[in-house]
C-alpha cells in the first residue's frame, strides 16, 4: 500500500514546473528562465509555476486586511482579444473564495498576468507580472502603506 502512496507524491512533485521538490508546498519562490517561457505558452502551465511561486500560504500571508486592493488603483486592463483565466489552488482549501489569475496574451502566449484573491467582500491584488518577473520571488511582505493597499489611509 505504500508504493502508490509514494507514486503519488512523485507525480505531483514533477508535474510542478520550475517547483522544487523540498519547497513547493509551503514556500514561494522564483522559477528558472527556460520554466518561466515554457509557463507562458499555455494556461495550465502557468498555473502550475503560480501555484508553486505562491502556495497558499504565502496567499495567506500576504493577505491581511491593509493589503487589500485601494480601489483607486487599476488592475491589469484586459486589452487582447484572448484572455487566459484560471483558479489557482482549485482543489485545496484555502480559506479563500477565490484565488485566480487572468493574463493577456500576444501569438498563443501570456504577456502580463495578473494575480488576484477574494474571500467576502475582500480583495487582494497580489501582483501584476510577465515572463521576466516571474524569475525572482514574489513580494509576501510588501509595506502596507504603499498607495495601492488601503493601509495606506
Amino acid at each position: 500500500m505504500r508504493f502508490p502512496t509514494i507514486v503519488s507524491v512523485l507525480s505531483v512533485g514533477v508535474a510542478m514546473i520550475g517547483c522544487r521538490s523540498d519547497t513547493a508546498s509551503s514556500s514561494s519562490q522564483g522559477t528558472s528562465a527556460a520554466d518561466a517561457k515554457e509557463a507562458f505558452e499555455s494556461p495550465a502551465k502557468l498555473t502550475q509555476v503560480l501555484e508553486c511561486r505562491w502556495p497558499v500560504s504565502a496567499i495567506t500571508e500576504f493577505c491581511i486586511p491593509e493589503r487589500r486592493l485601494n480601489v483607486d488603483f487599476q488592475n491589469l486592463v484586459t486589452y487582447t482579444d484572448v484572455v487566459w483565466q484560471e483558479d489557482l489552488h482549485a482543489k485545496t482549501q484555502s480559506g479563500f473564495d477565490e484565488i485566480w489569475w487572468h493574463a493577456n496574451t500576444e501569438g498563443g502566449r501570456a504577456t502580463k498576468y495578473s494575480l488576484n484573491a477574494k474571500r467576502g467582500d475582500d480583495y487582494w491584488l497580489l501582483e501584476i507580472g510577465n515572463e521576466q518577473t516571474v524569475q525572482d520571488e514574489p513580494d509576501i511582505t510588501p509595506d502596507p502603506s504603499q498607495p495601492r493597499f488601503v493601509g495606506r489611509r
